[in-house]
């Protein structure tokens, strides 16, 4: 038109004014009857006193889902009846976390084998008699046969002296008995890691 404004466009201006900074009370975790307090508060990224700050909240559901314990994680402010803190309610679902093999096959070296294995991705070294809820990872593994006998323990403790450092140990027996020799193998190995941000 004439005076040089676009038809069918207008300008807006928003006027925003940002209300009090809310703080977290207390961090509320419910659901986890397995699963320790601490194995889910170290994998926690904010804490009591702090600005709520939902991306980090959101960034510490991420973390619970990945450990692989729970079905569903939800959070959720609390209010306090302080308009300035509102307290965090995690509420975790667990799920099975523990896993049984077994079974029979054949091979042109071992003829007939069978095998057998058990893991626990939660697992507790000194939780009896349930040996779960400690975060701890624990694999055990035997393979069979007439001739050959195969024997696998792998252990990892994800936060190892409360800090996050991966140790692993892994221990192995393997014998083969062949018309000629035998060979009678006996192993252990360390490991030691940190995880990338």
């Amino acid at each position: 038109n004439e005076a040089g404004v676009l038809s069918g466009v207008v300008n807006i201006s928003i006027a925003v004014t940002e209300g009090s900074q809310s703080r977290i009370g207390n961090i509320d975790i419910r659901g986890n009857s397995r699963t320790k307090d601490n194995v889910i508060r170290r994998e926690v990224t904010v804490y009591p006193g702090e600005i709520f700050d939902m991306v980090k909240v959101r960034s510490s559901k991420t973390r619970l889902m990945h450990l692989g314990y729970f079905s569903d994680v939800r959070t959720m402010p609390l209010n306090t009846g302080d308009r300035d803190v509102s307290d965090l309610l995690m509420e975790v679902d667990e799920k099975q976390t523990g896993q049984f093999t077994a079974g029979i096959g054949f091979s042109s070296i071992d003829n007939l084998f069978g095998y057998i294995g058990v893991s626990q991705n939660n697992f507790d070294l000194f939780g009896w008699p349930y040996f779960t809820g400690d975060g701890q990872k624990m694999k055990f593994y035997a393979q069979l046969s007439a001739d050959n006998q195969d024997y696998e323990i792998n252990f990892v403790e994800p936060w190892f002296l409360e800090k996050p450092l991966e140790f692993g140990v892994d221990l192995y027996i393997k014998t083969r008995d062949y018309s000629e020799y035998d060979i009678d193998r006996i192993g252990c190995a360390f490991n030691l890691g940190k995880a990338l941000n």
